[in-house]
């Protein structure tokens, strides 16, 4: 199942996002909910690199976490990311952790 949250404090935001849609049975780097989803991981990145060079982010298996300062676009990023995938959550609810929210 999928988690992920947007969380901001009074100079950062991120995103972070954690596990894999396995539940309609697709293999791992076969699965359409994990494609979208990874895809919007990778708009965030790009995104706020753009305008914040000193983005931060960690990746591991199943696993990606994405935190940049606080700017008009910065935040603006976070929350269409937050929509997309509050978006694919809705399509895919079985994907998703219940309660995992953005």
């Amino acid at each position: 199942m999928v988690r992920y949250s947007i969380e901001r404090n009074k100079d950062r935001v991120a995103l972070h996002i954690v596990g894999h849609a396995s539940e309609y049975g697709a293999t791992r780097g076969n699965n359409l909910v994990c494609a979208a989803v990874s895809t919007v991981a990778d708009m965030v990145c790009t995104g706020c690199l753009h305008y914040d060079p000193d983005t931060e982010f960690k990746e591991a298996d199943g696993e990606l976490s994405v935190s940049c300062r606080i700017m008009p676009e910065t935040v603006g990023i976070m929350t269409a990311a937050g929509l997309e995938l509050s978006r694919i959550k809705e399509h895919y609810p079985a994907c998703f952790e219940k309660g995992a929210t953005g």
